[in-house]
Formats: C-alpha cells, sequence, structure tokens
C-alpha cells in the first residue's frame, strides 16, 4: 500500500527547464491577448447596443414628442437600421396628425 514510484530517466531539473520556457511564453501571449481580447469585446458590445438600442431610443423620444404635440419632428433614422420602416410609418402618422390639426385651426 506505499506509492507507486515512477522510474525515468528524464531528470527532474531538465524537465523543469523544458517546460518552464513555454510555459512563461504561454503566461506572456495571455498577459497581452488577455485585454486586447476584453476590448474587441467591449467594442463589439458598444457597436451592437449602438445597432439595436439607439434607432429604439429614437423612435420612443419621436412618439414622447407626438404625445406632447410637437409634429414638427421627423424620426430620422441611419438607412441600414431595422426599424426604418416602424420610423416611416411614424413620420406618416406625424404629417397626418399636422394636416388634421391644420384643418382643425390648431396650431402646432
Amino acid at each position: 500500500m506505499g506509492q507507486a514510484m515512477l522510474h525515468t530517466s528524464i531528470d527532474p531539473l531538465e524537465l523543469a527547464a523544458a517546460v518552464g520556457q513555454p510555459l512563461r511564453s504561454l503566461g506572456i501571449w495571455m498577459a497581452l491577448l488577455v485585454p486586447l481580447l476584453a476590448m474587441v469585446c467591449g467594442a463589439f458590445a458598444i457597436w451592437l447596443t449602438h445597432r439595436f438600442v439607439g434607432p429604439q431610443v429614437a423612435i420612443q423620444r419621436h412618439i414622447e414628442r407626438l404625445k406632447a404635440g410637437d409634429y414638427a419632428h421627423t424620426c430620422n433614422l441611419r438607412t441600414h437600421d431595422e426599424l426604418k420602416g416602424v420610423a416611416g410609418a411614424l413620420n406618416e402618422l406625424t404629417e397626418a396628425l399636422r394636416h388634421q390639426d391644420e384643418r382643425h385651426g390648431i396650431a402646432a
């Protein structure tokens, strides 16, 4: 019930020297790559937020202005935004409300 001994002809100091250098190199690479990867992930998160949340914020602001009776404002989104159609429909609604107010003599 003793410990099994591994009998090899490899010198432990040679093994440490042979394995130690690649491990040190790996550590240096990791120290350089982890912060770089964190920056890339952060930039991607900012881009993703800007791409998907930005149009929603613009549309929400436009709706708030419509509720306040400001029909002079239009909702402008970038041409590649997914919600461009929704913004166009809101602009049509704004135009219709503006014309309705003009017909009824209400100043915007």
